[in-house]
């Protein structure tokens, strides 16, 4: 999922948000911003020295609890990941605009998982402002980027990856933007923003009457796995 949608998940599991836990809610994505394999990136391995809060809401993102990108991306409810489901309504019409058929469902479960996020920001009162106060904890994110790098053996920057998840701000319209020019460097395309914001409503058309039902089992799982790993971590 994108950013905004694991906090306003976080938020509801943990209960608040601070900037650990803000930064941890996205970890694993700032990780594969940095070039870490996504499987690596989504586990916790190598992160059991990191803060408790940035290691839970970790946790809570990944695919080890299971976490969220966990039902998104590989198995909900005994069959493909929500995003990579749904993303079957919109693959041909990635098809038609230049995107490898080998790519059309990891490339559609984005567009599902934008559509996801623009109706968290539109629909909850969650906003990036938690992001925005870990940017400014200087001290802690030089403490992360130190630990995880000696962790990983690959240097971290957390900064940068976070300061664009904030400029993205769950708008349509930055999104489509940032997603096109994403999608032309990557394939030689010329698909503008406006195209890939109407797939974002088409989109919507699919997920808009079961993807609150999702989230909802999601966070009732996540819940219950979460007290089993802190029981773990406390022992």
């Amino acid at each position: 999922m994108f950013p905004l949608t694991h906090l306003y998940v976080n938020q509801i599991i943990l209960g608040s948000m601070n900037p650990a836990r803000a930064i941890g809610s996205v970890l694993p994505d700032l990780l594969v911003y940095n070039g870490i394999d996504w499987e690596d990136a989504h586990s916790i391995k190598k992160k059991f020295m990191l803060p408790r809060d940035v290691f839970l809401a970790d946790a809570l993102h990944g695919v080890a609890l299971p976490g969220l990108d966990y039902y998104t991306d590989k198995s909900y409810r005994n069959g493909n990941g929500f995003a990579f489901y749904k993303a079957g309504h919109i693959k041909e019409d990635l098809s038609s605009l230049g995107v490898p058929e080998r790519d059309c469902l990891w490339r559609g479960h984005n567009v599902i998982e934008m559509a996801v996020e623009v109706n968290i920001k539109r629909f909850t009162r969650m906003t990036f402002e938690p992001m925005r106060h870990a940017i400014e904890q200087t001290d802690l994110l030089h403490t992360l980027e130190q630990s995880l790098s000696d962790s990983i053996g690959h240097d971290i920057d957390l900064t940068t990856p976070l300061s664009l998840f904030v400029s993205l701000d769950g708008d349509q319209n930055i999104l489509s933007k940032h997603y096109s020019q994403k999608l032309n460097a990557f394939y030689e395309t010329e698909i503008s923003g406006p195209i890939v914001s109407r797939l974002i409503d088409k989109a919507q058309t699919h997920i808009e009457k079961d993807y609150t039902d999702f989230l909802e089992y999601c966070v009732t799982r996540m819940e219950k796995d979460l007290r089993v790993l802190e029981r773990g971590i406390s022992c």
